[in-house]
């Protein structure tokens, strides 16, 4: 979610003003990481009636392209959402001081990133345990460097809400290479 709040800031910069953030795709599945969503970015986000993703939205966009609508009012009040996520105010100071962690860890990081990290999603929930996918193609050498800052960024969060873990398993896969 830090990820997509960080495109938010660049639209934002560039003068574009968003008005409303509507969700296709797999991700809308998973209702806590929308919810997550809605509170870093602090506004709603809706998940459309139709969750198929970009196929979708490509379908819609040659409707438009093809005359089936008029106008781009007149799709948006085709796309109906079947839920919307209202953000959390009493989240937001905790995801600006993530946001803040993670503006300054990529720029820290981010000459040693191929590609920009992303977060894959929430694959298990618990009541004492969250496991949470990440990706990122990083220089030769460096993983364990980028590994390090990630989990102190992870240790940092839970320490600011006061929460103790014992310790943070991460996993490091290396591309190619099989165990």
């Amino acid at each position: 979610s830090c990820t997509i709040a960080q495109h938010f800031d660049v639209i934002a910069e560039n003068g574009v003003q968003l008005k409303k953030v509507m969700c296709a795709g797999g991700g809308t599945k998973n209702e806590v990481w929308l919810q997550c969503v809605a509170d870093m970015i602090e506004r709603p986000v809706a998940v459309s009636e139709v969750t198929i993703g970009s196929a979708y939205g490509d379908a819609l966009m040659a409707t438009l392209g093809g005359g089936a609508f008029s106008s781009w009012a007149e799709l948006d009040e085709a796309v109906k959402p079947a839920r919307v996520y209202e953000p959390n105010p009493d989240n937001f100071a905790t995801y600006r001081a993530l946001r803040d962690r993670f503006r300054r860890l990529y720029e820290a990081n981010k000459e040693i990133f191929v590609e920009e990290p992303r977060v894959l999603g929430v694959s298990e929930f618990g009541a004492s345990s969250v496991d949470v996918t990440l990706i990122g193609k990083v220089q030769p050498l460096k993983q364990w460097q980028v590994e390090r800052d990630w989990r102190l960024l992870v240790k940092s969060k839970f320490d600011a809400e006061g929460i103790s873990i014992p310790f943070q398993t991460i996993t490091v896969h290396e591309a190619g290479k099989t165990e």
